[in-house]
């Protein structure tokens, strides 16, 4: 059990060459607090997802462009909030795609929202003072040292 809270921040650019550095990142925070292998991937598998989004559609992969991902863990849960000051995401008008219909046109994309969601226990996301925050909640089990 993570009887104390421990947040840790990770600063990059908008270059999808910056991925691994973020899932490395979230994956050794994750994994030096003792969380379950399992849920330490699919937490990786979600932040990868939201920061490839931030990267590719909101900031367009400006290289001056920064996202920053806080990672929170407290009490047995992860929160992760990722930050970028890219363009604005309709995440309100957000329509979870039919799987039937994505396999039967054979779309490979508009999937990741929809696995972000279907991971974590919570995701919310804001647009406030100029920036985007989407925040993803997982409860999780820790493993003893």
């Amino acid at each position: 059990m993570l009887n104390s809270t421990v947040t840790k921040h990770f600063s990059t650019f908008c270059s999808l060459n910056n991925l691994k550095p973020i899932r490395d990142f979230v994956e050794n925070q994750l994994l030096d607090n003792h969380v379950d292998d399992y849920e330490t991937a699919m937490i990786v598998l979600a932040v990868d997802e939201v920061c490839s989004n931030s990267i590719i559609h909101s900031n367009q992969q400006n290289p001056n462009s920064l996202i920053d991902i806080f990672l929170k863990l407290n009490n047995n849960e992860v929160t992760v909030e990722i930050k970028d000051k890219g363009k604005h995401f309709d995440y309100d008008s957000y329509k979870e795609p039919k799987i039937d219909a994505l396999i039967k046109n054979k779309d490979k994309g508009s999937m990741g929202l929809l696995l972000v969601r279907r991971v974590m226990d919570k995701t919310e996301y804001f647009h406030q003072n100029d920036v985007n925050i989407f925040r993803l909640i997982k409860k999780v089990s820790c493993v003893e040292a």
